[in-house]
């Protein structure tokens, strides 16, 4: 499914063949981005994973005449692995496949200032819920001031801080 945001954006899944193109987006943000912590790189096999196995939202524009990703963000069904952020708000689950993590949204950054964060969070809401997820989950650095006012302005509701989650950084998790 295709999705137009104010006839600027196009939104559209993506998968393997789009894995250059977001590793790219990924390197991009990193280099202008002051303090590593606030976001987590992820390597190429994890994105790939994410791309093949899990759900992919690519955003779009025409750039000088050609159409080019200018953002994107991956749901991942975590089963019962570790990466299940379900966990830390139930001491018991019976059924982790009604969860499912928003693991990654990135725009590049001359990108930035137009939704695209909170579009793609809805795109991946309303995937959740067509394949039937009850509970989507996403972690923040808490020095990630834009994602975490966007994440409440959507009303996401902050679980808790977790200490040492990825590479040693601390995240709270909503």
């Amino acid at each position: 499914m295709e999705y137009n945001v104010m006839n600027k954006f196009t939104f559209s899944p993506i998968d393997g063949s789009s894995i250059d193109a977001v590793m790219d987006i990924q390197e991009r943000a990193f280099e202008v981005m002051e303090d590593r912590q606030i976001l987590r790189a992820n390597s190429r096999e994890m994105l790939l994973d994410c791309l093949e196995n899990h759900y992919g939202i690519g955003v779009f524009a025409t750039v000088d005449g050609e159409e080019k990703m200018v953002a994107f963000g991956t749901l991942y069904f975590p089963g019962a692995g570790e990466e299940n952020l379900a966990q830390y708000l139930y001491d018991e689950i019976e059924d982790y496949d009604i969860y499912a993590n928003m693991k990654l949204i990135i725009v590049l950054p001359e990108y930035r200032g137009n939704g695209l964060q909170r579009s793609i969070t809805e795109v991946l809401e309303y995937e959740a819920r067509r394949r039937g997820i009850k509970e989507l989950f996403c972690t923040v650095s808490p020095y990630n001031h834009h994602s975490y006012n966007n994440m409440m302005a959507i009303g996401y509701e902050f679980v808790k801080l977790v200490e040492g989650k990825y590479n040693g950084a601390a995240r709270n998790v909503y």
